[in-house]
């Protein structure tokens, strides 16, 4: 007889943040076609989870980079492994239509209920100011 173990997913993060030490947002700001962070922090899920990043349902998975990494710890025979999967990217130009979307970071074990975080963009646009100098006459 064979088992198969199945963990859940723990946690789903979206952030504009890199490093360890990051905070999950419900608004993600940039400026109008500047480089921009999204990154979706997944920890826990056996096997591994499939991180799928979505922009108002569209698939953009493939634009983001992937990383998983494996911690264990506890004493022998009572070890914990615990999964942190990630995808990111810090290329995404976002434009003024990209204002308003959601945009969800899906976690999907195999035989369990996918967990997911949305987020929605905040876009701002810089203002230019023309000006002309007016000559009075007097």
């Amino acid at each position: 007889m064979m088992f198969v173990c199945v963990a859940p997913v723990i946690s789903v993060e979206l952030t504009d943040e890199l490093g360890d030490d990051v905070t999950a947002k419900s608004v993600i700001q940039s400026i109008d076609q500047s480089p921009t962070v999204i990154r979706c922090l997944v920890v826990g899920g056996f096997p591994p989870p499939t991180v799928t990043i979505t922009f108002d349902r569209r698939d953009v998975t493939a634009n983001f980079r992937f990383r998983s990494r494996a911690s264990v710890t506890g004493s022998r025979g009572l070890r914990l492994i615990e999964y942190r999967s990630e995808r990111w990217t810090g290329n995404w130009r976002p434009s003024r239509e990209d204002n308003g979307r959601r945009v969800r970071c899906l976690a999907s074990v195999p035989g369990l209920a996918s967990t997911s975080s949305d987020a929605r963009l905040n876009v701002l646009c810089e203002l230019h100011v023309a000006t002309t100098k007016l000559k009075l006459k007097s």
